[in-house]
């Protein structure tokens, strides 16, 4: 027959069926096997497949541990991505933190979830996936200006509470009406209140704190007592001098001659 169209009988398969197709893949041979192998001879076709990208399944995603005060880029990002729910074929990629400048508490330590994007090696074949993960956030070890454990103190000073502390610190109410003896020590204890007080180890320190003896020093240190100035009825007085800071007497003041009366005749 001539110029016409004959069915043949028979099957296709592929030429190579382990192989998977990709996007943009150029073909795939398949291979026609007729039933009549007298008449007929087997064919093949290179078939084009439409292939489309793979979103892949996140198995698993946890950051490593940092130090309160750490912004989430000091934590690596694990995690496991698979070719599909019921498919474990593995998908090489990484995962990394979407704001890796975000700075988690102890509060947020494997409770509070952040963004992840986990990007494939093969993103011909394979899409970006957004997913999240948790991580461990550790106490850092001392809270911010922490004094330190001895304090040489001004005089001036007559209770722990007048003894200045670093910003963010405190003394304990309970020690805060201690009285301070000269050159002898007194223990007290000093608080951290900053409002992230809860993400540090050491919030208290044991402070032993001496009063120091007066060294009476010069300048604005000095004042001069209640004076008397000469009259013409009485003698004066310079007044006496004394320390600013312990109330000493440092110097007697001296007397003033009472002042001469002048009669002018009219």
């Amino acid at each position: 027959m001539l110029g016409g169209t004959v069915n043949v009988l028979g099957t296709w398969r592929w030429q190579t069926p382990s192989v998977v197709s990709v996007v943009n893949d150029s073909g795939n041979i398949a291979v026609f096997t007729t039933t009549d192998n007298v008449n007929y001879e087997s064919v093949t076709r290179t078939i084009t497949v439409t292939v489309a990208k793979t979103t892949p399944h996140i198995v698993s995603a946890e950051g490593t541990a940092i130090t309160y005060g750490d912004m989430l880029s000091a934590s690596t990002v694990n995690g496991t991505a698979q070719y599909s729910n019921s498919d474990s074929t593995v998908v090489a990629g990484s995962f990394a933190w979407a704001k890796a400048s975000a700075k988690p508490t102890v509060a947020d330590s494997n409770t509070t979830t952040y963004a992840v994007g986990s990007t494939p090696d093969d993103t011909v074949n394979y899409n970006t996936v957004n997913t999240t993960a948790k991580l461990t956030v550790n106490k850092a070890e001392n809270a911010p200006n922490m004094p330190g454990s001895t304090m040489n103190v001004s005089n001036r000073y007559t209770k722990i509470r007048d003894v200045p502390q670093p910003t963010g610190w405190e003394w304990q109410d309970t020690d805060k009406e201690t009285a301070l003896e000269v050159d002898a020590q007194v223990t007290a204890t000093a608080v951290h209140t900053g409002v992230d007080k809860d993400n540090y180890e050491n919030k208290t320190v044991s402070i032993s704190v001496t009063r120091n003896v007066c060294d009476h020093g010069a300048g604005d240190i000095f004042y001069t007592g209640e004076g008397k100035a000469a009259t013409g009825k009485s003698g004066g007085y310079t007044g006496d001098t004394y320390c600013k800071d312990c109330g000493s007497k440092l110097s007697r003041g001296t007397s003033q001659e009472q002042k001469d009366i002048v009669i002018q005749a009219v």
